[in-house]
């Protein structure tokens, strides 16, 4: 028995490590998402991902021949036209020498089984989904060994278990792994250890690494060019060691020099990739809609605002921030750069004109958790040392964080949080619950997009009130529910088309305001409404709506369904359910 308790002592940290990757790997598993259609190559990862099939698949790494790429490719490619018929992808392609090893790997495997070769089928979404496990693997490890160096076995488990299920990372590791986050938090993992490492010694070898990983970081997110802040003021904290470490680098301009060709070497694919579409070596993809807004950054509402607030959904990182502040006394050789890297990162990120950055919790802070572990860890050195009352406070408001994370994942994925809506009243109101009542959803409310493209910060009163739920008036009549074409239509001379929805009336409504509008598009649009008798409608509660029309399939080439609505008084309505059957 003693050797048992000898072994888990002495193993403790490996045992938590292994532990943590089985149970990730294990919830990803049973989750499945890579096996849905709509999962792994959706959103940004469409645009990150691109490179590889354009590339090796289609041999057309400037999209301009999109009737040679199969349709299930073609609809994911956000590109819009830049340069003689020439598409450019929108990201940059850091992201895509990532993926790359376990895309080859699954494109000659599918290209030598049943499966299609076209960079999107189940293969290509598995292999993603192993790549992402595979780099949070790499960052567990490497995260150990720099905790490791400056704290006990049991401050660096506590503080590897709290970032990686006490923060919204673990909804990016479980839902979203596929996407940026969690290779960027891994990336800068492993990136503060080369610092570590090359201040130890700055030969050669440890030089070009940090160049290369950090060109890597910048081409996967250009604000990544931030972490070069610790590389250069690592141990740093007075004016003559400034001075010395400015001195330091032009003495030894060699190996300065070979840093900064190390990184340009890495960003040389992209570099010919714009001149090739764009006709520019440099090019900003975003366009001017998409900016930063210096003079008028949103930090209060980026970190505490019901609308994805940072440390309102990720409030364990509070301890990091305090973390900051003793690290002049317990490691100070952190102490300037993390602070430094801190303030500058969260003035420009929430410079950002979409401040909230869509998602759970502010997911743009998710790659500084690999830096802001080692603050969090000297608050836990630190706490470890006081006395047990103490101790146990604070483990037990540790432990409450890391579980409510965990529940307020679950509600995000069940779609009880929004992912740009919430309110003061919507947060409180859904306070650790499941069952939300639907006439409760309405307390969302989205920002105003157009506006926030000039830096202007409003609610969009009259539209979307939330994931589930829509809000009519008469200043926004019609909101688009549903485009479809007959690709989803049976095929038939006669279609029958059945439709429900869920009606919440605040006052009583007038008569003939209210109806389901079913255009459907050949060479003139022909359209059939619906009117919904809103006479016996309930007040302030959901009104369960059924009814049907039938309609000939070769009456249209694609349709759409709209909602509208003329009344004077505001509506809310679920989102609407329909299917289609064949008549004969």
């Amino acid at each position: 028995m003693k050797k048992i308790l000898h072994f888990f002592k002495n193993n403790f940290l490996n045992i938590t490590l292994v532990f943590t990757i089985l149970i990730l790997a294990n919830i990803v598993k049973n989750r499945a998402s890579w096996e849905k259609e709509s999962r792994i190559f959706s959103y940004d990862v469409n645009s990150y991902y691109a490179y590889l099939p354009a590339a090796f698949i289609y041999k057309d790494i400037g999209l301009e021949n999109l009737n040679s790429i199969t349709p299930a490719a073609r609809k994911r490619l956000w590109t819009p036209v830049v340069y003689n018929n020439r598409r450019c992808i929108k990201t940059s392609m850091g992201l895509s020498f990532l993926y790359a090893p376990f895309f080859l790997i699954a494109h000659q495997y599918a290209l030598h089984s049943n499966y299609v070769a076209n960079g999107y089928s189940l293969p290509y979404k598995l292999a993603i989904t192993i790549s992402f496990l595979f780099y949070i693997a790499i960052a567990l490890f490497f995260l150990k060994a720099i905790l490791l160096k400056y704290f006990s076995k049991t401050t660096t488990a506590i503080t590897i278990v709290s970032v990686i299920f006490g923060t919204n990372l673990l909804y990016y590791i479980l839902f979203r792994g596929e996407a940026v986050h969690s290779y960027n938090f891994s990336l800068i993992v492993v990136f503060v250890y080369l610092i570590i490492r090359w201040h130890e010694n700055p030969n050669y070898l440890n030089s070009i690494l940090i160049g290369l990983l950090g060109g890597l970081l910048v081409l996967i997110r250009p604000t990544n060019i931030l972490i070069f802040l610790i590389f250069l003021l690592y141990k740093v904290g007075s004016y003559n060691s400034l001075k010395n470490r400015v001195l330091y680098f032009v003495n030894n301009y060699k190996k300065s020099l070979i840093i900064i060709l190390s990184f340009l070497l890495v960003w040389i694919p992209q570099f010919i990739y714009w001149k090739y579409v764009t006709n520019k070596y440099l090019y900003f993809s975003y366009g001017s809609a998409e900016r930063f807004f210096f003079n008028n950054p949103q930090i209060i509402n980026g970190l505490f605002s019901y609308r994805n607030g940072w440390l309102l959904y990720t409030p364990i990182m509070i301890f990091s921030i305090i973390g900051i502040v003793l690290l002049r006394k317990k490691l100070n050789s952190f102490f300037v750069p993390i602070s430094l890297f801190f303030i500058t990162f969260i003035y420009i990120i929430f410079s950002w004109w979409c401040w909230w950055f869509v998602g759970f919790g502010n997911r743009a802070m998710i790659g500084t958790y690999g830096v802001l572990a080692i603050p969090f860890a000297v608050y836990i050195e630190t706490i470890l040392k006081k006395k047990w009352f103490f101790v146990t406070v604070n483990f037990i408001i540790i432990g409450f964080l890391i579980f409510l994370n965990s529940f307020q994942v679950d509600q995000y994925k069940r779609g009880i949080i929004h992912y740009d809506g919430m309110t003061k009243k919507a947060y409180w109101t859904y306070f650790l619950k499941y069952n939300v009542p639907l006439n409760k959803r309405i307390f969302i409310e989205s920002p105003d997009y157009k506006l926030a493209h000039f830096g202007i910060y409003k609610t969009n009163h009259k539209y979307r009130q939330g994931r589930y739920s829509y809000k009519l008036d008469s200043l926004h009549k019609n909101s688009q529910i549903r485009y479809f074409s007959k690709s989803i239509v049976p095929k038939s001379d006669s279609v029958l088309l059945s439709l429900t929805i869920n009606v919440l009336p605040e006052k009583k409504l007038q008569p003939n305001t209210f109806f389901i509008k079913l255009w459907l598009y050949e060479n003139d649009t022909i359209t059939k409404n619906f009117e919904i008798n809103t006479k016996n409608l309930k007040l302030n509660v959901w009104n369960k709506i059924s009814f049907s029309t039938t309609f000939d399939y070769n009456s249209f080439k694609r349709a759409k369904l709209l909602l509208h609505h003329e009344g004077l008084d505001s509506i809310f309505v679920d989102r609407l359910k329909y299917k289609f059957q064949p008549l004969n």
